[in-house]
């Protein structure tokens, strides 16, 4: 397909890193801010703006907020890499302490900002399943696919110093893409041969696929031109990852064009699995050659393409048929039901969001 046309939102921010819907609009991670963008007259346009927080830390673009993501329990996660800052509301009243490597939650009204787990190292892409289960990608680490068995509140509860609420699945994991490391256009020495910028992180409920495929991880590799495919199965208390049998040494998908850049991956509404692809020669933010930096510290290049990104659709030759579904005007006795029978893990996730802003705590207490 070819992009027919395109609609501007919201424009004049820089460093837009993810967003989520919320009521008439989106929250937007655009460090060091959060902003809700509103829009309040029904044209598709951002004609009112919101700072709900300030003060995320913005030392190395590679490493800022990111992949924002609704959460069960109302809250809207995001992992967050080793640029550190200190959070507060805008207006400096509310003072919520440091915001730090691995995952990080915060209340959708300003309220309220948290470390929810915390992993050194960068993080760059978090999915949220159906049964409550967080999981997230961190790039350069060398145990790129995690899960969070406790959060930092329970941890905090126990005083435990020194205690990891994580679990890293695949140590080491080497990579199989199609150009050898003298071929590829950025090298990290400490980790030639594995994941040196693995990101985003899709765990596949579409309801489409065959059985096997449910909960299997996807991430995106922009340096290595890849997408990795792993099958996730129950470990005790945490989880295990392994490649397919048989495709151990080989990628989902792989490509020789040093243009090819995906940098995240979402299962959509119809049970397929969306890659964005940044294609781009230039993938390095904050590259010292500049040698202009704009506000946000991402460098200012002439060679960074700003025409040619492109969308991805992966879908299995035995899928099935998942109709999507337009929620927004289905009532609060609808969404319920779609809640319990859509097979689509994220058009679930959608109507939940739904009916967050329909039911008050007391009603959805006794409703859900």
């Amino acid at each position: 397909g070819v992009m027919d046309k395109k609609h501007v939102f919201a424009d004049k921010l820089e460093l837009v890193t993810s967003f989520c819907f919320y009521k008439n609009g989106v929250i937007a991670c655009a460090a060091p801010d959060i902003w809700f963008l509103e829009d309040t007259d029904g044209d598709d346009k951002a004609d009112k703006r919101t700072k709900l927080y300030t003060g995320l830390g913005t030392g190395d673009t590679h490493a800022v907020i990111n992949n924002l993501r609704w959460g069960l329990d109302g809250w809207v996660y995001a992992t967050h890499g080793y640029s550190s800052g200190h959070v507060t509301s805008p207006d400096g009243k509310l003072d919520f302490g440091t915001d730090g490597s691995g995952v990080v939650r915060f209340r959708p009204d300003g309220s309220a900002f948290e470390q929810y787990a915390s992993r050194g190292g960068n993080t760059w892409g978090l999915d949220i399943t159906s049964d409550g289960q967080v999981f997230f990608t961190q790039p350069t680490s060398g145990n790129h696919f995690l899960h969070v068995v406790l959060p930092e509140y329970v941890l905090a509860k126990g005083k435990l110093p020194g205690v990891m609420g994580t679990n890293g699945m695949l140590p080491k994991e080497p990579t199989y893409p199609l150009m050898s490391w003298p071929e590829q256009a950025y090298v990290q020495i400490d980790q030639v041969g594995s994941y040196t910028a693995a990101a985003g992180c899709a765990i596949y409920e579409g309801g489409a696929w065959p059985a096997k495929w449910n909960y299997s991880y996807f991430c995106t590799e922009p340096t290595l031109n890849i997408v990795s495919h792993f099958f996730v199965e129950k470990d005790g208390v945490t989880y295990k990852a392994h490649r397919e049998a048989g495709r151990e040494k080989t990628e989902f998908i792989r490509s020789k064009d040093l243009w090819f850049r995906p940098i995240e991956n979402r299962v959509g509404p119809d049970g397929a699995l969306y890659v964005v692809d940044f294609y781009n020669q230039a993938v390095i933010h904050n590259d010292t050659r500049g040698p202009i930096h704009g506000p946000a510290n991402a460098a200012v290049r002439p060679d960074r393409d700003h025409y040619f990104g492109r969308i991805w659709k992966v879908q299995h030759k035995q899928a099935k048929k998942v109709e999507v579904v337009n929620l927004s005007h289905k009532n609060t006795d609808q969404l319920l039901e779609f809640v319990g029978t859509s097979p689509n893990g994220p058009e679930r996730q959608t109507a939940l969001r739904l009916l967050d802003s329909k039911l008050t705590y007391d009603e959805a207490k006794t409703r859900i």
